[in-house]
């Protein structure tokens, strides 16, 4: 049963290993669930480590071959998602769909379009682009950042979906008093 005050979370609630769709603003200002929890944050009564984020790329910054940082802004606010270009899980999975590919030429066409997916993990984002992240919330110098695992392009229904339903989620779960 979750508490009612945002200092004494439920910490089985079953959301605290799951991805908290919320908007930027909210990221930025919710607690610290405590001092010896580090990047554990509260809240509407959830422990937070993952958030889920949806807004637009307003800045790039590359920092390595291997590495960017993307400001993305959602209207109440902007964060800093640390996002990695050549993960080992992305290279594996784009390495397993070329070798599918040249072992299955009567698929070759259903690969193209796979290879072209996995392709898009591992290519830089453009600025003016809405963006899903998915990534775990944590302080750098003292600021909020996301480092991201998931970072996908939208579609202009899918960031209509996702608002309407991040919408839902405030009115219907979250309950912001």
């Amino acid at each position: 049963m979750a508490s009612s005050s945002a200092s004494a979370p439920n910490k089985d609630n079953g959301i605290y290993q799951n991805e908290i769709l919320m908007w930027i603003n909210d990221c930025l200002t919710i607690p610290r669930a405590s001092d010896k929890q580090e990047e554990v944050y509260v809240f509407a009564d959830f422990n937070v480590k993952y958030v889920e984020v949806i807004g637009t790329i307003a800045g790039i910054q590359r920092l390595h071959n291997s590495s960017v940082r993307y400001k993305v802004d959602d209207g109440t606010g902007s964060v800093n998602v640390m996002y990695y270009l050549d993960r080992p899980e992305i290279r594996e999975r784009y390495n397993s769909c070329v070798e599918l590919k040249s072992s299955l030429q009567l698929l070759n066409y259903m690969m193209d379009k796979m290879i072209k997916v996995h392709e898009a993990d591992r290519t830089p984002r453009n600025i003016g682009e809405y963006v899903h992240v998915i990534g775990r919330l944590y302080e750098y110098h003292e600021q909020r950042n996301i480092k991201a695992y998931y970072l996908r392009v939208l579609t202009q229904n899918e960031v209509t979906s996702m608002f309407l339903k991040l919408t839902r989620l405030y009115q219907d779960v979250y309950k912001k008093k």
